[in-house]
């Protein structure tokens, strides 16, 4: 009993009265968090709206303000699709909008590639436990505009450390890159330098081989006239 009276308590305290999704002017998933006649307002102000129009708008009634965004037709869902909330009259309206934001992109991610066509009703019904999520979010603070605002600074300095961090691992590999390209300039004047010395070797290595055979020819050229021709008295060649 106690826990019930906790549960009103807390209902009759909140901003959120009503939330929905609905295809052309079918309603498709919707979250009442405060009993109300919200749904009768959503049904009229979905006569007056065409939800084949891609934009937001605000209404007020009495104590209440009804905010919707609009998207237009696609192949998923042809009559168009309208994202509503119904707030207090004193609640942000950008924190409201940042809820339909959230909603809008949550419902894309569960049915946009499949279809009103192609999923039975009570599937969209069960999409309810995710509208009472976005709302509990709400409740807590986390659309509050200062609390975004917060977010997305940290965001983009996180985004800042991680490329300047990018540009320093850039700049090192750059640096390696240099000094590698440097050590291979510096091997390769070294093997042309050993390629030369070779060269040379080999040709110095090639001369004194012909000057060898040359010797050793002339050598033996000597050695069979002079057996031909009586060495050493050399008598007896004619010519």
């Amino acid at each position: 009993m106690a826990g019930e009276n906790s549960n009103n308590k807390n209902e009759s305290c909140s901003n959120y009265v009503y939330v929905s999704v609905v295809h052309g002017t079918s309603v498709l998933s919707e979250y009442e968090v405060v009993p109300s006649n919200s749904k009768v307002l959503i049904s009229l102000l979905l006569e007056k709206i065409n939800p084949y129009d891609d934009k937001k708008m605000s209404f007020l009634h009495g104590d209440h303000s009804i905010h919707y965004v609009t998207c237009p037709s696609t192949a998923s869902f042809p009559q168009g699709l309208t994202y509503s909330v119904v707030t207090s009259k004193s609640y942000s309206r950008n924190s409201a909008f940042t809820l339909l934001a959230k909603l809008q992109k949550e419902f894309i991610e569960n049915f946009g590639d499949v279809g009103v066509a192609s999923i039975h009703l009570g599937e969209f019904k069960g999409f309810e436990i995710k509208l009472k999520e976005l709302v509990d979010q709400a409740e807590s603070g986390e659309y509050d505009s200062f609390k975004l605002a917060q977010e997305e600074i940290n965001q983009v300095r996180n985004l800042m450390v991680e490329n300047v961090e990018r540009v320093l691992e850039r700049g090192e590999r750059i640096n390696l890159l240099v000094n590698r390209t440097d050590q291979m300039s510096h091997n390769a004047t070294a093997f042309k330098k050993r390629s030369t010395t070779v060269q040379r070797k080999i040709h110095w290595d090639n001369i004194k081989m012909k000057v060898t055979f040359t010797a050793i020819g002339g050598g033996l050229l000597y050695f069979f006239s002079g057996v031909a021709c009586g060495f050493p008295v050399w008598n007896q060649c004619r010519f």
